[in-house]
């Protein structure tokens, strides 16, 4: 019996599942579908991407800070370098004043525990053991101290006799040597010492790196160590339990050139951040290049690479009401700042406990990023006016239990947990400031309150200055600017009359909570209303999270159009809606209060009032969106001008570094601002204005004296003799041009080359201007000039000019440029307060559609590969190979026929076949190496613009493994203007065929030669780094290991034993700057096309019909590069460029018996342009592409030869 209920039960959940999945099919096929045509061609077969989620995520959100401004900040006697958060519930901070403080995490919040004066000069590294229990702190005395972080107390002094870069426990909690790792900051050595020692050193690893190490950070994990020096360059190694060996068993990869390890060295950048995940199995870097990396540590493949590049904030500013652009312009100038100073390297990344987010600072916050779904999910810190550069978390509870509790007890609604509250924490210092600012889940409970900023040094007079009054975040505008997809509204607040509703719209939408929400109700001829997240009508929350009262004041009537109000479903029923009349309602007065009224944009009001609706629900047929919502900032110049006035009268100053005397500029962007703006180091607009005035001073005054020596008469160069050649003082004028001229050379070499900012320089210049016309007046023979009417025009132009420089530049161009520069340099200073300002940053993402307001900062996803990829470079690989046998057998193909030979023999011949249409090639002989040439022309395809004039761009978009890659290239145009400029998106692949036979992997034993050739073609790969998936080394030649090993002799296999010696890390400078796969030099009588003996059988052969190669000697070993289009997401078609699309072609180095300085080389090549040409306008362009091409190539060939003279012969790298 029970049986058969068992069975009824499980066919009813059944039918249950696929009534479910059938009405999920029908709901996604009804959101989904489409009426009428496509926007775009779609391939049937092409899936939609599943939108990639992170179960649990709230979960994971909750144990993460999440507030907007720092709780509290705590403060040393000099600017905060470094800050440690152990396991063990402290809180490290170090001070470039070589002073140590230690805090204990408490149940909320920090205590003050032990302050420590430790070094004598400034702190270049602090770190902590895996177990927090040790702490190690490196200064510029060479000196290290070890602290017991428990008890916190200094328990040992190293001395090192170096000056140390970084420093790095690289112990597991248990051994027995408690292992430490300190870098010396001018060598390539890392100097290994026990950290509870004598102080002796234990090991030197000085042939790991062969630049000095800047980051170390240990995988416990793994028991590895990670270590990056300053040409790039990243290692693996383990400590003294494994002898410092590589960790074989912990990686997959034999060789670095299977990895993405070699990036930062060819991004020729520096790495500031280093990061290890908790499982060990990825790590993450942030480098001065400000892109994001994270790598899979058992591949050492990159799987994300997220770009914070200044120009990308730059083009997020386009987007509407981002962020005001004084704020913006601020931030910019202060991250410029930072580039140029030592604290750029201060900045790190962290993982959080999950290991699912990422965590470092940006010049707009500290970002919280999802590496599983690719977006920004938080921005700690964004209305705080400080940039964030050194962060550490902690994440725990503040009541400890006995019992773990399961990621499914987190998620459950456990009364019995919520008592255990999580007090998560994230540290972080900041540029120029002496403080440390904590971020929890917590505001400040009062934001007036000056204890946020807690004094627990003794504050300075500039300190208490720079405390005002009353200080906290905006909750309260004057204006406000409704962007609809409409128009925009201006609406004037009444804060005074009704604080409390204008404090609830205020805060809503300084949030985005009214980003993207519709207009759901439009009556014409009575109203607009909004404010309902839900579009229906019965939504809506204030910020309280209740509903509020009504605030009615007899000032404030629906007597005039244009009013805003609050719409509710009875008295005191406020939430968030509000709407917008636009004719006289006073029947509404004392239903609905009153808080705004618009006073520009009404015909917007009116527009939308107008709009179809329909006429049951009264919702417009087409959604009307609030895009965003602007708050004016004039409130807060007047509150910056009250605390002004304020410390004024308590007899204090202004902060240093800005002019309150100008505040009436806060609050929008002027033309005489931004004319004293210098943008990018560049001259400012008002500077540049002021040297075209002195250049026009100058031609000015030389067109009046041309005028008055040419005007008696005389020819052009008897006056200038007179004037010049037979110059007097009494009768001749171009002592007032000398002037003049001199006048201008000072100007302009103080003013625009040394560009001084001070008004000595120009009082001079116009001083002894005057008094030297001055002078010319009383000494000129005025009785014997005929043309006196020109000449006093002469001396009073240049008199009036001369002052007019002088005013021009002390009463507009010092004064504005002083205004921007302290402005944008800093609002406060390293001791300032930071105060709380309004958030400026929207919720707009152009990119995708917002789901929140992180959506906008979510960084921008590299071309790398990431996870899901997998299978697909799979495909592409087994495209590529298709693409080289039918490119092969198309060249295999004798009936081509000739249509053109140039005068250097190259032959272009056509064929045509049903599915393809014509096909070209061009057959012709170069002189260089078959293979060396295979490896110009894949690996270094981004370098074709600059030799090759018909390419416009270049460049490898994804990398698919050492053989195969996806490009992207735009030509000219040409055709005699009749083919536009074309982009195309190619698959590229490239193999070695011998015999006909295409050959998976490259072998070489024959000679020395080739062998060596071979390795430099691994080398080429490096500058192309393979970012394949793990189950393609088989057949990839970017495994050099696999190709090479058959040539190496038996006792050279331990030079691969560990990743450093892959390449050989003592030559591997050398390798890094010196190319090997150029050929030796060759004799400068031979002509490309030709041969002393072959000339006459080349020519007769190169003419027939028959194959061109059989006049070569060719040998069977081709090396064949393919190409053909794809579709590929990632770089959509553009206006720009007519997306054209490469059928087929490749490139074939045919080798040569007896000529190994020489190639054939074939290019066969078959396009679709897309568009409507005459055939015969396509034979001519082909043509004269390929002959060019061919021009263009053999120049570059050339400047390859001639440079490898230039370089001395090194044999092999060792």
């Amino acid at each position: 019996m029970s049986s058969e209920t068992e069975k009824t039960l499980k066919r009813v959940a059944d039918d249950t599942e696929e009534e479910k999945s059938k009405e999920t099919e029908q709901e996604e096929e009804e959101d989904g579908g489409w009426i009428g045509p496509l926007p775009t061609e779609q391939s049937a077969a092409s899936k939609p991407k599943k939108k990639k989620v992170l179960p649990y995520e709230h979960v994971f959100l909750e144990n993460l800070p999440d507030a907007e401004c720092y709780e509290k900040s705590y403060m040393h006697r000099d600017v905060i370098t470094h800050l440690v958060v152990t396991k063990t519930d402290f809180v490290i901070t170090a001070s470039i004043d070589g002073h140590i403080k230690f805090w204990k995490k408490m149940e909320e919040g920090i205590e003050f525990v032990k302050h420590f004066r430790s070094h004598l000069m400034p702190i270049n590294s602090l770190s902590a053991n895996a177990g927090g229990t040790l702490l190690c702190s490196a200064s510029a005395d060479k000196c290290a101290k070890v602290f017991d972080v428990i008890n916190f107390d200094m328990i040992n002094i190293i001395k090192l006799g170096f000056i140390p870069g970084c420093s790095c426990w690289i112990h597991s909690p248990g051994d027995a040597v408690q292992s430490l790792a300190i870098s010396d900051k001018e060598s390539n050595k890392i100097h290994i010492y026990d950290g509870q020692g004598n102080g002796e050193v234990l090991h030197v690893l000085d042939k790991l790196h062969l630049a000095p190490v800047i980051a170390i950070c240990y995988n416990v994990p793994k028991d590895t160590a990670i270590s990056v020096d300053r040409n790039g360059i990243l290692e693996y190694w383990q400590n003294s339990k494994y002898d410092y060996k590589f960790p074989q068993k912990h990686v997959t990869f034999d060789s670095k050139l299977d990895t993405s390890l070699f990036e930062f060295a060819k991004c020729k950048t520096l790495v500031t951040g280093l990061a290890v995940s908790n499982d060990g199995q990825r790590f993450a870097t942030l480098s001065t290049d400000r892109k994001v990396r994270v790598f899979k540590f058992q591949t050492g493949k990159l799987i994300r690479v997220f770009d914070e590049a200044l120009s990308t904030y730059v083009q997020m500013q386009q987007t509407p009401h981002a962020l005001p652009n004084m704020e913006f312009g601020r931030r910019m100038a202060a991250e410029r700042d930072l580039e140029k100073s030592d604290f750029n390297m201060s900045n790190n990344i962290l993982f959080d406990a999950s290991d699912h987010f990422l965590l470092y600072p940006t010049l707009i916050g500290i970002k919280v990023i999802n590496i599983e779904t690719n977006r920004c999910v938080n921005i700690l810190g964004k209305t705080d006016n400080i940039r964030p550069l050194h962060i550490a978390m902690f994440q725990g509870k503040a009541k400890r239990v006995k019992a773990a509790i399961t990621l499914e007890q987190e998620a459950s609604e456990n009364p019995a947990l919520q008592n255990l509250a999580n007090d998560p924490t994230l540290f972080c210092t900041a540029y120029k400031k002496q403080r440390f600012y904590m971020y929890s889940r917590r505001l400040p409970s009062d934001l007036q309150d000056v204890d946020r900023d807690v004094f627990n040094e003794k504050p300075t007079k500039e300190d208490i200055i720079a405390v005002p009054e009353g200080q906290g975040t905006q909750r309260v505008y004057e204006n406000v600017v409704l962007h609809t997809t409409m128009g925009d509204i201006h609406i004037k607040l009444f804060y005074k009359e009704c604080p409390k509703t204008v404090e609830n719209f205020c805060v809503h939408a300084k949030n985005g909570y009214y980003n993207n929400h519709i207009f759901h109700r439009v009556i014409k001829g009575f109203m607009i209303q909004t404010g309902d997240p839900t579009g229906t009508g019965t939504g809506g929350k204030s910020i309280w999270g209740h509903d509020f009262k009504d605030e009615f004041c007899s000032s404030l009537k629906h007597d005039r159009p244009y009013t805003v109000s609050m719409a509710n479903a009875g008295p005191n029923t406020n939430g968030s809606q509000f709407f917008i009349t636009v004719l006289p309602t006073p029947w509404l007065d004392n239903k609905h209060t009153v808080f705004g009224r618009v006073f520009k944009g009404m015909e917007v009001c009116q527009n939308i009032c107008n709009s179809k609706t329909n006429p049951k629900t009264d919702k417009p047929y087409d959604d009307i969106k609030i895009i965003s919502i602007h708050l004016n900032l004039r409130s807060t110049a007047e509150l910056l001008l009250n605390q002004t006035r304020i410390m004024q009268s308590r007899g204090g100053s202004n902060p240093p570094g800005f002019d309150m005397s100008r505040t009436h500029s806060i609050n929008l962007i002027t033309e005489e601002f931004l004319g004293g703006y210098m943008q990018d180091g560049r001259m400012s607009v008002v500077r540049r204005f002021f040297c075209l005035f002195v250049t026009f001073d100058l031609f000015f005054v030389s067109l009046l004296w041309l005028i008055c020596i040419v005007i008696n008469g005389d020819s052009i160069i008897q006056a200038l003799q007179k004037q010049i050649l037979h110059y007097t003082v009494n009768e001749s004028l171009f002592d007032v041009v000398a002037a003049a001229i001199c006048r201008f050379l000072v100007l302009i070499f103080f003013y625009a080359l040394l560009y001084i900012n001070h008004w000595l320089i120009i009082a001079l210049s116009t001083s002894g201007s005057c008094l030297f016309l001055i002078s010319k007046v009383f000494v000129f023979n005025w009785v014997d000039s005929s043309q006196q009417v020109f000449v006093v025009i002469l001396i009073l132009s240049s008199f009036v000019l001369a002052w007019g420089e002088a005013w021009f530049l002390d009463c507009r161009v010092i004064p504005q440029e002083r205004h921007a520069r302290r402005y944008f340099s800093a609002l406060t200073n390293s001791t300032d307060r930071s105060p709380l300002m309004a958030p400026f940053l929207a919720s707009q993402n152009e990119r995708r559609p917002a789901e929140s307001v992180a959506d906008f900062y979510s960084p921008l996803d590299s071309a790398h590969n990431s996870d899901d990829e997998e299978q697909q470079d799979d495909e592409y690989h087994q495209m590529g190979l298709d693409c080289l046998r039918k490119a092969y057998e198309l060249l295999q193909v004798p009936d081509w026929k000739v249509e053109k030979v140039t005068k250097k023999g190259d032959t272009i011949s056509s064929i045509h076949r049903e599915k393809l249409g014509k096909i070209y090639k061009l057959t012709g002989r170069l002189k260089y190496p078959a293979k060396a040439l295979c490896n110009e022309l894949f690996y270094k395809i981004e370098e074709a613009p600059h030799w090759n004039p018909t390419m416009l761009e270049s460049k490898i978009v994804r990398k698919v493994n050492t053989y195969t890659d996806i490009t992207y290239q735009a030509t000219v145009g040409g055709g005699g203007g009749m083919i536009k400029s074309r982009d195309f998106v190619n698959l590229r692949c490239w193999r070695l065929f011998v015999d006909g036979k295409m050959r998976e992997t490259y072998v070489e034993s024959d000679s020395s030669e080739d062998e060596e050739m071979l390795n430099n073609s691994c080398e080429g790969s490096v500058s192309t780094i393979s970012d394949a998936d793990e189950g393609a080394q088989s057949s990839s030649v970017g495994s050099c290991k696999n190709s090479t090993s058959m040539t190496l002799h038996k006792d050279n296999v331990a030079a691969f034993q560990t990743l450093s010696k892959s390449l050989g890390a003592k030559d591997f400078s050398e390798a890094m700057r010196i190319n090997f796969s150029e050929p030796p030099p060759l004799d400068d009588e031979f002509e490309d096309a030709k041969d002393h003996v072959e000339d006459e059988e080349q020519t007769k052969n190169s003419q027939s019909t028959q194959s061109p190669l059989k006049g070569f000697n060719a040998k069977g070993r081709v090396w064949l590069s393919a190409a053909l289009s794809v579709d590929y997401d990632r770089v959509p078609a553009n206006t720009k460029y007519i997306r054209g699309e490469n059928l087929v072609a490749g490139f074939a180095m045919h080798e040569i018996e007896g000529k190994t300085d020489a190639c054939i080389f074939e290019w066969i090549l078959c396009l679709d342009l897309k568009g409507y040409i005459p055939r015969y306008v396509l034979d001519t362009a082909y043509t004269t592409f390929m002959t060019d091409y061919m021009t263009y190539l053999r120049k570059y060939i050339s400047e390859l030869r001639q440079r490898r003279r230039t370089v001395p012969k090194i044999n092999k790298i060792n």
